[in-house]
């Protein structure tokens, strides 16, 4: 998905190796900044590291700020859920 300012774009990855996070082998969620060139990762937990769990089906907010996506990651989840849908900030960096 591309920001509607098409300066970010958000993936799912195979590896969180790319945004830097090697060992990791679940689907990840990546946002790359096309003007810097630097890709982020957005799927994390509250302390930066990639969710142990795949993550899909995702969504970027028009300025790239924002990106939404579902997981069924344990340290993400509400008690009374299994799969939810998670928003992260990639300004203050939390999900």
């Amino acid at each position: 998905m591309i920001s509607k300012n098409g300066r970010y774009v958000a993936f799912i990855a195979e590896r969180a190796e790319l945004a830097g996070f090697p060992g990791n082998s679940y689907e990840q969620v990546v946002r790359f900044d096309r003007t810097t060139g630097v890709h982020k990762l957005v799927s994390v937990n509250g302390s930066g590291q990639p969710v142990q769990a795949h993550c899909q089906d995702l969504a970027i907010s028009d300025d790239g700020r924002f990106v939404v996506f579902d997981t069924e990651s344990a340290e993400l989840q509400r008690a009374d859920s299994k799969l939810a849908v998670y928003r992260h900030d990639c300004n203050a960096g939390t999900t």
